[in-house]
């Protein structure tokens, strides 16, 4: 059984951990006919980026120092979609970032968000997350992953809400509503990216060779509640499961061949991946336990069918030659007289 280990792995997902963000300027959810910036960023200069809508490639171009900038002018509704960037060295995609586009009246009536600096942000610095209306004093109240989180009224046409020093527990979808007719804006994901490695390690719980039929557990440690955990066989999602601590277990009952393969986690914060595990079922010292049953059980076989042979021989003889049958007997007899 072959295993990567923690130093290989982390520098391959040094290597790839460069993932590009977007944003968009001055919002997401914008009137038509009006102007909209979609900016790519990156943690190298000179990166070239793809700009995707609705999985489709909409534009290429290279960044100037660390971001490329994508102007739409007079946009309408076929400019409506997801979009995300994708950078060409490594194709690494960003978040997806939704631009709404809003009639007049919609505009007059929905409330809009927006994030600053950008919604893929370090871990431990600050995120101001903005809400917009078409009327000044609105009151909004600020929702993350459907929980009411805070509410604030406008000053002017916006309210803003400061979270400082982000971890994880702020990554989520975002939105706002207006308390006055209870409109809601379109969703923004943040993302917090960790500033520090972390890794986690998956470890077979089995003593001893794994056998057809054995049961087994794949552990991936250093996970953290909340998150979501990928089993990947084979580099394909084999099981997902929510972390309630730093362990999730992946328990097998009565393995076969099919369960063979190179297995890895993946969580959803980082993400982080693990070393990988190649699980090998020992087939060959069951093979020969099962050859030396199988001879004992046909020399078993073989002997009954002797006897019953033998019997069955005996038997007719007898049938065939009732005089010496008869002879035996008075041989018999007599010996017994003259005893």
């Amino acid at each position: 059984m072959e295993y990567m280990s923690i130093e290989d792995e982390v520098a391959n997902q040094d290597e790839t951990n460069f993932t590009p963000s977007i944003s968009v300027q001055p919002n997401s959810s914008i009137p038509a006919g009006s102007n909209i910036i979609i900016q790519c960023n990156a943690a190298m200069p000179g990166e070239t980026f793809i700009l995707y809508q609705n999985g489709r490639e909409l534009f290429r171009k290279q960044s100037i120092g660390f971001k490329a900038e994508f102007l739409i002018v007079n946009v309408s509704l076929k400019h409506q979609g997801n979009y995300f960037c994708m950078m060409h060295s490594n194709s690494r995609m960003s978040s997806h970032v939704r631009i709404t586009v809003q009639s007049t009246e919609e505009t007059i009536l929905t409330p809009s968000i927006s994030v600053q600096p950008n919604s893929s942000i370090p871990a431990g610095s600050n995120v101001t997350i903005q809400c917009n209306a078409a009327m000044p004093g609105e009151t909004f109240i600020l929702y993350q992953n459907g929980r009411k989180l805070f509410q604030k009224q406008s000053i002017g046409f916006k309210a803003e809400f400061l979270i400082v020093n982000v971890s994880l527990k702020h990554q989520g979808n975002y939105f706002c509503m207006m308390h006055s007719n209870s409109r809601m804006s379109n969703h923004v994901r943040i993302t917090v990216q960790s500033t520090v490695h972390e890794s986690i390690f998956l470890s077979i719980i089995q003593r001893g060779s794994l056998f057809l039929g054995s049961n087994v557990t794949l552990r991936c440690n250093g996970t953290e509640k909340g998150e979501t955990v990928d089993l990947y066989k084979d580099e394909e999602i084999y099981e997902q499961r929510e972390s309630d601590g730093s362990i999730v277990d992946f328990t097998y009952i009565q393995i076969n061949m099919e369960h063979e393969g190179i297995y890895f986690c993946k969580t959803s914060f980082g993400p982080k991946i693990s070393n990988k595990i190649d699980l090998w079922i020992d087939v060959s010292s069951q093979q020969s336990s099962d050859y030396t049953m199988g001879n004992i059980i046909r020399l078993t076989i073989a002997g009954v069918l002797l006897l019953v042979i033998g019997g069955f021989s005996e038997y007719c003889c007898r049938r065939k030659n009732p005089k010496m049958e008869k002879n035996r007997l008075t041989t018999s007899n007599e010996y017994e007289y003259h005893f």
